[in-house]
């Protein structure tokens, strides 16, 4: 089948697939998480049709709670119809493949999508954090990177808080208004009092500068999702008002 079209690939396993028996004994064993990984990574990666392994799925997503294993048995549950209405909906699947490795095709229902999606929509984590700060500036010794079956970033508490005042100035906001327990005549100074702030303040802060609608930081650090309108304002100057959160 080598130099196959996706369109064909579909063709033939569509035979194939009339010639199979009843899917009555199929069971949903997908998960939750998995589910919610194919469709971040079908957002991102399939623009009309694409080719991918489910090990291949894990490792461009940027995520590593989630196995190739799982993700291959969700898709596989997915195949069968036995997952939950509205997962995937947007596009065909079928296998491609031998019983060793099977390669799962993906064909968007409607033809090529056309998305409102920015570039940092098809940035992961640890790319949107080198822009944010090659854009801002000076804080290369605030971040690093490191590689353990999947690229991870970790950021440091004033990498947060430059970012949090740089945002606060892009969107025209007096960053002072957002600090409750400051107080001009007070005992710590401006500067003194925003490196005390916590990294659940600075969350709440810049949340309240995106103004989103719904939490986007966790207890345990910035996510993709908040870093995501970040770099649309600082990084691609997307007009604050325009951007959704």
């Amino acid at each position: 089948m080598s130099g196959a079209t996706p369109r064909e690939i579909l063709d033939t396993q569509s035979k194939k697939a009339s010639t199979r028996g009843s899917d009555e004994d199929s069971y949903d064993s997908s998960t939750a998480p998995a589910r919610e990984l194919i469709t971040e990574w079908a957002a991102t990666h399939v623009d009309d049709q694409r080719i991918a392994t489910a090990k291949q799925i894990a490792r461009e997503s940027d995520r590593d709670d989630v196995g190739a294993g799982t993700v291959g048995r969700t898709l596989g549950c997915r195949h069968d119809g036995v997952t939950p209405d509205g997962f995937l909906e947007e596009v065909e699947l079928s296998t491609w493949g031998d019983a060793n490795v099977t390669s799962w095709v993906f064909e968007r229902v409607d033809g090529e999508t056309e998305s409102d999606d920015t570039r940092a929509d098809r940035l992961f984590k640890p790319d949107l954090v080198v822009e944010i700060s090659d854009t801002i500036g000076d804080l290369d010794e605030e971040y690093y990177t490191r590689h353990h079956n999947c690229r991870r970033v970790e950021v440091s508490a004033e990498w947060r808080r430059t970012v949090a005042i740089a945002l606060a100035e892009a969107t025209g906001t007096d960053l002072e208004e957002l600090l409750s327990g400051y107080e001009e005549d007070g005992f710590y100074s401006f500067d003194e009092y925003v490196a005390s702030l916590s990294n659940d303040e600075l969350t709440n802060i810049v949340e309240r500068l995106l103004d989103a609608d719904e939490q986007l930081g966790t207890p345990h650090g910035w996510t993709r999702e908040l870093l995501i309108p970040i770099h649309d304002i600082l990084v691609s100057g997307v007009d604050p008002a325009e951007v959704d959160t």
